[in-house]
């Protein structure tokens, strides 16, 4: 893709990872789609507030980890804090980023020789995902109060992505059965899935909001188009 930002999008959609226990699966019924999102070919919508104002793009603010070959700004809370991924020169792998109050530090989760944090609310909730090494698959978490908690959706034979987390602690992301990817919303402990309408094979949810309006893309057999909805 022509940007590393849409780049990343897409490694949402590739990454597959294992197990989480003790979860429980519910589908989230009485989802409302109320507005369908084409403002061109293949609208990605990336996030939405709390007005329900989507967000499909912004201008360009450098922000660049010290001595990094790459970095990447992913999330934003109302604080300033910017959280994301870099990676250094001649490495392939990538470690997760906090910018607060002009200044860096590094996130890496234990053992993991990957680590990209997507989301930040304005409790200072993080979330993200994982690579422990070669061979090994990528893990969602969360990270409260410096503690790492792994987050995988029990339908999941691949992947969990976390992708936003709101000021109520509600995620966000999707899961891989299969080949094919499926967005979730994870709350008090239990997964629900989001069922989108005409989804020809497959939809992404990317942002949610406080009030549980979510955000994202679904290809049907028209193509692509953003969405917003909310579960009741």
């Amino acid at each position: 893709m022509a940007s590393r930002s849409l780049a990343v999008v897409a490694t949402f959609v590739i990454l597959f990872l294992s197990s989480f226990a003790q979860a429980q699966t519910a589908t989230c019924t009485g989802w409302q789609y109320f507005k369908r999102i084409d403002l061109r070919k293949d609208t990605i919508p990336m996030g939405n507030n709390n007005l329900g104002i989507v967000k499909y793009g912004s201008k360009v603010v450098t922000l660049n980890y010290p001595n990094s070959s790459e970095t990447v700004p992913l999330g934003i809370n109302k604080w300033g804090t910017i959280v994301g991924e870099y990676s250094l020169p001649g490495s392939i792998h990538t470690h997760g980023f906090e910018y607060k109050n002009g200044k860096f530090h590094t996130i890496d989760f234990p053992g993991a020789s990957d680590t990209l944090i997507s989301s930040i609310n304005d409790n200072g909730v993080m979330i993200g995902s994982e690579l422990k090494g070669s061979g090994a698959v990528y893990e969602g978490f969360r990270l409260k109060n410096g503690a790492f908690t792994t987050i995988k959706d029990p339908k999941a034979t691949g992947a969990t992505l976390p992708a936003d987390i709101n000021n109520t602690g509600t995620i966000v992301g999707g899961y891989f059965f299969g080949l094919n990817p499926h967005p979730f919303l994870y709350s008090n402990g239990v997964f629900k899935d989001i069922k989108v309408p005409n989804a020809q094979p497959y939809a992404n949810v990317f942002g949610i909001n406080d009030h549980n309006a979510v955000a994202g893309q679904v290809y049907t057999s028209d193509g692509s188009s953003g969405f917003i909805a909310h579960c009741q």
